[in-house]
């Protein structure tokens, strides 16, 4: 049984990985196209709409794709004047019901309220209201609950090592 989840959580946590994957390579996307839209911008005194919802659109990719990364990275912030403190024991427990009572009703709450704003959105075909947008903003928005849902399946991952007490905190 033991064996059996962990190869669970290995399939989990590549999935996660490559969201992680995607959201870096939004991240590097973002800082050549902000860059080369500033240069735009200031030395030929030119500007669209299309550019700066671009941006806004990789940046939400980056920050929704890497929240469950993040995670698996143990790169979330923690309250770390009393989590450094704790005892081993203390620490297992508050990232076990931290995770059953906060972070995963999180997740599951954003996947909720989400996916029918998502949905709703591709149904009318929502697109930019500016001349010279982005046409389509439905795609953007299924990343909402997509990035809620690699969050949930890192959240899982992370308990199920606690649970069979291969943590990492």
């Amino acid at each position: 049984m033991k064996q059996r989840i962990k190869n669970i959580i290995s399939v989990i946590e590549a999935a996660v990985r490559w969201s992680g994957t995607v959201a870096n390579v939004a991240i590097v996307v973002l800082v050549v196209f902000v860059s080369i839209d500033v240069l735009v911008r200031y030395v030929f005194h030119y500007s669209s709409p299309l550019s700066f919802e671009l941006e806004w659109h990789l940046y939400s990719i980056m920050i929704l794709l890497g929240m469950g990364y993040t995670l698996q990275n143990n790169g979330h912030v923690r309250v770390d004047i009393f989590y450094e403190r704790f005892s081993e024991k203390q620490t297992y427990w508050v990232n076990v019901l931290g995770c059953v009572f906060f972070l995963i009703p999180f997740a599951v709450v954003g996947i909720i309220y989400s996916l029918p704003y998502a949905i709703s959105s591709y149904q009318i075909g929502e697109g930019t209201p500016d001349p010279g947008g982005l046409p389509i903003w439905w795609i953007i928005k299924f990343f909402i609950p997509l990035g809620f849902l690699f969050l949930l399946l890192q959240a899982l991952a992370w308990l199920g090592r606690l649970l069979i007490k291969e943590e990492r905190i």
